[in-house]
């Protein structure tokens, strides 16, 4: 007969239950460094001119990854005005320069 080392049946539940915690706790009390958010922020605006630039992608995906990049808004914490601000990128510039590129994809008037 081979040995199998197991845990006994209480200490294996209790390794289990401390690893749900740990996780649980991880969950509901994420720490996020500036390093973590200006990766977040770049990747938002990374993903919205990729899905923009997609034609696979479909229309509404299109359509809402432009509006974010068009909407003036500078209350909620990760709208595209906030995320450049945060970056040290000019929206504006961003803009004429993605109007450009998309040549007729992408519709922005200057206002």
């Amino acid at each position: 007969m081979i040995g199998i080392t197991t845990q006994p049946t209480n200490q294996k539940h209790h390794l289990q239950a401390q690893q749900n915690q740990s996780l649980v706790d991880e969950i509901s009390n994420p720490t996020w460094t500036d390093q973590m958010i200006e990766d977040l922020q770049y990747g938002m605006i990374k993903s919205a001119i990729d899905d923009i630039r997609d034609g696979r992608k479909s229309k509404l995906m299109r359509q809402e990854a432009t509006e974010w990049l068009l909407e003036d808004d500078y209350v909620h914490p990760l709208s595209f005005c906030n995320c450049c601000r945060s970056l040290g990128l000019d929206a504006e510039l961003l803009r004429s320069m993605l109007s450009r590129l998309l040549q007729g994809r992408f519709h922005y008037e200057s206002i």
